[in-house]
């Protein structure tokens, strides 16, 4: 009886079998089966530009935008170099015949929409506001280029950077027995980082307090040079060399004699756009040397307050 049983379940099997059509055995077939890992990758956003080079070699690569050249806003100019440049209009992604275009949600709607309706796969790639969106940002990536155990292992050296900062930050506090330091990231047109941001989140790690928020900037967060001296911050952060811009109007602030006496009585190192802009993993190795400088500094000096400023030493 279980023989009859047995051999009657093999023959429905058998017979249901036949009845599925050739093509959805195909399709099932090549659903199961992976699919191969992107070769022709055009990236048309700054901030995937700069985790998709980490994530793989340049001979996949078909383009990145053109931003991803430019050291003022770029950490990765360097290794951009050689790459082709694209500015992201359908027409010009689409000659590179990419298999996968990186986009994010700052792109255009209707850009992202036409590559897709010229056949594009898009992914988008989510705007890193903080640690957490880094690695968010970096395993979109990761996974969509199908590298991800290089991602993983991306963020765990991103995480071990960052220990190593919040190590140092929290070895000088102790020396130094006092507070942090009160520092203004100050930049072009008068703007000073404020209380949200990887900026902020820089500096925080790093070992120092962010003074610009309790001091009422004005629209766009800017804050009138005068308002800047009357603050008498420990420490001064650049965004970018004084001397980076060439329009004096852009960086009239920077260049003021007041403001060349303060740089020249307090610590001032740079913390450059080009890593704080996107939320990539080399903000780690920023905060990792903006945490040495200022623990060095700190070891090096008493912890009195920096000095007020005297007029008549740059009114000259």
């Amino acid at each position: 009886m279980r023989l009859s049983i047995r051999r009657a379940r093999a023959r429905c099997v058998a017979m249901l079998g036949l009845a599925v059509p050739l093509t959805t055995l195909c399709a099932v077939a090549q659903a199961a089966s992976p699919a191969p890992p992107p070769t022709r990758i055009v990236s048309i956003n700054l901030c995937a530009d700069q985790i998709l080079l980490e994530l793989v070699d340049a001979e996949r690569i078909a383009a990145v935008s053109h931003l991803a050249a430019d050291p003022t806003v770029s950490a990765v100019a360097n290794q951009a170099r050689g790459l082709t440049l694209t500015r992201g209009d359908g027409e010009d992604v689409l000659r590179y015949g990419p298999d996968l275009v990186l986009a994010s949600a700052f792109t255009p709607r209707a850009r992202v929409d036409h590559l897709r309706r010229l056949g594009m796969k898009v992914i988008l790639v989510p705007h890193a506001r903080d640690i957490e969106g880094i690695r968010s940002a970096i395993r979109v990536v990761a996974d969509a280029v199908q590298a991800r155990a290089r991602g993983d292992h991306l963020i765990a050296r991103f995480d071990a950077t960052l220990a190593r900062a919040r190590k140092i930050a929290t070895r000088s506090g102790r020396a130094a027995a006092g507070s942090k330091p009160r520092a203004i990231l100050y930049s072009v047109n008068a703007l000073a980082a404020g209380s949200y941001g990887l900026t902020h989140t820089a500096m925080t790690i790093a070992g120092l307090t962010n003074a610009a928020p309790s001091l009422g900037r004005g629209p766009g967060g800017r804050l009138p040079l005068e308002r800047l001296l009357q603050a008498n911050p420990d420490v001064i952060l650049l965004s970018h060399a004084v001397d980076a811009y060439g329009a004096i109007a852009v960086a009239a602030n920077l260049r003021h004699p007041a403001f060349r006496w303060l740089m020249r009585t307090r610590p001032t190192f740079v913390l450059r756009q080009a890593v704080t802009l996107c939320g990539t993993p080399k903000l780690a190795d920023a905060i990792a040397a903006l945490a040495d400088k200022v623990a060095r500094r700190r070891a090096g000096q008493s912890e009195q307050p920096a000095p007020p400023l005297q007029p008549l030493q740059w009114a000259r």
